[in-house]
């Protein structure tokens, strides 16, 4: 595929409006996904203190844990990422079922359980970068067809050139024969109301003489 413009010169007009139409097609598309991704859960890191280092026992990055609430019920799982402080902290990732912090007690590693302190979290990234990057994307992606086909494909191109030759061929009319349309258009608008006003006032008239209709006076 050559990347040289296809007839460049000719149709200079309806492919820089139909480029500019697409252009602003995608740049909807961009802010509508940007939108949709707004409310996507990105992962976090659960940062975890122990009541004294190696109560789990001896715990390496990798190990399965399970999350419990107070009442020790599992309330979701996650993987060792990071052991600090000689055990007394505990860095976790890949946390199941989406636990709010405020449930999160304790920890269980096989058979052994202790309680922690509140985690603190961390997102692994901000959801604004996935924004941009999937909005990044779309954009491109959207500009190299809208190029392709404007520019490049040569059935779009001989059509949006056919095109503008035959505007080119039309004869718009000026501004006076457009002033003169207009008001034969409203005068005779206003013609049709007024026998349409007053053919209906007189069928009024003969349906209630004759007793059709209920007089309103």
């Amino acid at each position: 595929m050559s990347f040289g413009i296809y007839k460049q010169g000719q149709g200079y007009w309806t492919r820089i409006m139909s480029a500019i139409g697409g252009g602003l097609l995608i740049a909807g598309g961009a802010a509508w996904l940007w939108q949709e991704l707004s409310v996507v859960r990105v992962p976090r890191l659960w940062t975890v203190t122990l009541p004294e280092a190696g109560a789990l026992g001896s715990l390496a990055p990798g190990a399965a844990v399970n999350v419990l609430n107070g009442a020790g019920d599992r309330i979701g799982g996650g993987t060792v990422r990071e052991v600090l402080d000689g055990g007394s902290k505990i860095v976790l990732g890949g946390i199941t079922d989406d636990p709010t912090v405020s449930e999160v007690a304790q920890l269980a590693a096989g058979s052994t359980t202790a309680m922690i302190g509140s985690p603190q979290t961390q997102a692994l990234f901000e959801v604004t970068y996935l924004q941009g990057a999937a909005a990044g994307l779309l954009m491109l992606i959207g500009a190299i067809m809208v190029y392709w086909l404007v520019y490049l494909k040569r059935g779009t191109s001989d059509f949006l050139i056919a095109t503008e030759g035959e505007m080119r061929k039309v004869n718009w009319s000026t501004r006076r024969e457009v002033l003169g349309s207009t008001w034969v258009v409203i005068a005779i608008s206003v013609i049709i109301a007024a026998i349409l006003f007053i053919v209906d006032i007189g069928f009024s008239t003969f349906f209630t003489k004759i007793g059709v209709l209920e007089s309103t006076g």
